[in-house]
């Protein structure tokens, strides 16, 4: 079942590590492997990471451990937003 982290975005953006975590992303699942979406809530500058599995997901927070990290599993495929 699919996991989504939600990443709270610090004041001064994710800088340099954006596109580490995207590297990282794409070179452990493939560029079809994971979603990654606007958080869509007010008042929150944050961002989801939909990610296959658990394992992976405290793969990713543990290489990067991001202020404001929440895992919440599981999610309906359904309920992941289309990255198109």
């Amino acid at each position: 079942m699919p996991v989504r982290l939600t990443i709270g975005i610090p004041k001064g953006g994710l800088g340099h590590a954006l596109n580490d975590m995207a590297r990282w992303l794409e070179a452990t699942l493939g560029k079809d492997g994971f979603a990654w979406v606007p958080s869509g809530q007010r008042g929150m500058d944050a961002t989801h990471l939909y990610l296959p599995d658990l394992a992976t997901a405290q793969a990713f927070a543990d290489r990067w451990p991001v202020v404001g990290i929440e895992v919440r599993q599981p999610v309906a495929t359904k309920d992941i937003p289309s990255r198109a």
